[in-house]
């Protein structure tokens, strides 16, 4: 009885799998065909959405760079007032710029521009335009922002 019952497992055994020894080339084929398509599908459903966020984070901190130095630029213009608004831009060592140099990325590059407007009325409005640029693979990204800046003469 113990012997039947041992032989009637093997059967069943057998007759799951079959009588077959091994796996195909076709059915491993088969199989890297769906583990491949698999994985792409797994891309393009997590890796993607992660490199929009992480654009959107450094375009994020390349606004905050670019708000901060128009920020700096404004609260030396108002802290000495009649100098030279070129010169305050023109100036490495502006006051704040290397604190703030540490919060952001290696790669971005800032410019500080700045043009007169006379068709405001007044020949001490300026307006103050703050470049960010970074590389992102092939691609040169960039965020500008743009204020106007009055410049007291220095006997006001």
């Amino acid at each position: 009885m113990g012997r039947r019952r041992d032989k009637q497992y093997y059967r069943l055994f057998v007759l799951a799998v079959g009588n077959h020894r091994g796996v195909t080339l076709l059915e491993v084929i088969t199989t890297l065909v769906l583990v491949v398509m698999l994985t792409m599908g797994f891309h393009y459903v997590f890796v993607t959405p992660l490199e929009w966020v992480s654009q959107s984070g450094r375009e994020a901190r390349a606004g905050h760079l670019a708000f901060s130095l128009l920020e700096l630029v404004r609260a030396q213009v108002h802290s000495c007032p009649g100098e030279d608004l070129e010169t305050i831009i023109a100036d490495p060592d502006l006051q704040g710029l290397q604190e703030l140099q540490g919060y952001f990325p290696a790669g971005m590059v800032y410019r500080l521009e700045s043009s007169t407007r006379p068709d405001l009325g007044s020949i001490y409005w300026y307006e103050v335009r703050a470049r960010v640029t970074w590389q992102q693979g092939n691609r040169e990204q960039e965020v500008n922002l743009v204020t106007l800046i009055h410049v007291r003469p220095e006997g006001d």
